[in-house]
């Protein structure tokens, strides 16, 4: 059988992977700051962050929806533990 990675592990690398992107984007711009091109270093730095804030927000949604299901899950229980109870 094979191990596929969870969800959550998914989340992680793409969000590992966007960081990495900020580092590379870092670089860059202080190239384009050498040359004085402060417009293209600002964009570059700004299009990266925005790429990691997206990927850090679909986790920080992944860790929500967790909680939702694990609150849910115990609303559920409660209610049929009261429903057994009044029977």
């Amino acid at each position: 059988m094979r191990n596929t990675p969870s969800e959550f592990s998914l989340l992680c690398r793409d969000r590992d992977h966007a960081a990495y992107g900020v580092v590379g984007a870092a670089t860059v711009a202080l190239a384009f700051l050498n040359l004085k091109e402060v417009p293209s270093a600002v964009r570059t730095l700004l299009e990266a962050l925005t790429m990691y804030r997206e990927a850090d927000e679909r986790i920080t949604a992944f860790h929500k929806s967790q909680t939702q299901k694990k609150e849910n899950q115990h609303v559920s229980a409660s209610t049929t533990d009261h429903q057994s109870n009044a029977a």
